[in-house]
């Protein structure tokens, strides 16, 4: 016999007249979708490699945006200004521009300090004999 179908709540759910002739209800086509791809090895690893490339590039283009932010910073900061990112179209917080304003410097101590052979008292010197 035929399965009839009612609606029930928005969704249809087949009454089965005799169990013989029931088919085992179909899975949405998203699933089937992803079941494709993920049982299909070589467009799966194309797949992930393309996500990969995506992630490199967006990761590349916020550091880029973040480094200029970091530059305007430290622009409007020698002018004595307060900075807000935003206005140069940046979707980074102020506290955002802050922690890498720190971690750049701290970086560029680093550098410093390994270019002295880690040498502290040079370390220490080196900004006083630019004042000097």
């Amino acid at each position: 016999m035929d399965a009839v179908v009612k609606p029930a709540a928005s969704l249809f759910v087949p009454t089965l007249k005799s169990p013989s002739t029931a088919s085992p209800p179909k899975p949405p086509v998203e699933r089937q979708v992803a079941q494709t791809i993920i049982d299909s090895t070589g467009l799966s690893k194309d797949a992930f490699k393309q996500l990969e490339d995506l992630q490199a590039k967006r990761a590349a283009a916020r550091q880029a945006g973040l480094t200029a932010a970091v530059s305007l910073r430290n622009l409007h900061k020698m002018k004595g200004e307060t900075y807000d990112p935003g206005y140069d179209g940046f979707v980074f917080s102020t506290a955002d521009v802050e922690t890498a304003t720190r971690r750049q410097h701290r970086l560029l101590d680093a550098k410093r300090a390994e270019n002295f052979g880690y040498g502290l008292e040079r370390h220490e010197e080196w900004p006083l004999k630019l004042a000097a």
